[in-house]
């Protein structure tokens, strides 16, 4: 009986999608792109197709930063770029949840030469998301991405 009982439990476990590692505040979700505000994406996407102060305009859109020094926050993704080559692709590494209107998302950008690392504090105020303090991106992870937040397969 307890055989049969396993066989019966065991695929609906295995089949149970993991959403969230943890419940409480600053919980880590699981990577998935469905914790990624539109914002967020819609910069990535202009900051690929190298439109650097187009990304920097969806970022701060609806923010206490919106137009604030949109020339020069341009021109730190462009530094990247010249260093590192172009930007090809990005991964979601992590996501913290510390509640349900405040999340910090942990990214990865990968270009021709080597990674960048990003994170960006979001907020969903009653117009939607919005970036709540500031983004990040540098090349040390160590300076971006807290230690706990990163699972060690």
């Amino acid at each position: 009986m307890r055989k049969s009982a396993l066989f019966l439990v065991l695929p609906l476990l295995l089949a149970a999608p993991a959403v969230t590692h943890g419940q409480g505040p600053g919980s880590v979700q699981a990577q998935t792109v469905d914790a990624i505000p539109p914002f967020v994406l819609g910069g990535l996407e202009e900051y690929r197709n190298k439109n650097l102060e187009d990304a920097v305009k969806i970022w701060l859109k609806g923010s206490a930063l919106e137009g604030m020094w949109i020339n020069h926050r341009a021109e730190e993704l462009r530094k990247f770029v010249e260093n590192d080559g172009a930007f090809q692709s990005w991964e979601l590494m992590s996501v913290r949840t510390y509640s349900s209107r405040f999340r910090v998302l942990y990214l990865v950008l990968h270009f021709e030469k080597r990674p960048v690392f990003a994170s960006f504090q979001v907020y969903r105020s009653d117009q939607g998301w919005i970036l709540l303090n500031n983004y990040a991106f540098n090349e040390d992870p160590d300076k971006i991405v807290p230690a706990c937040s990163v699972a060690v397969p």
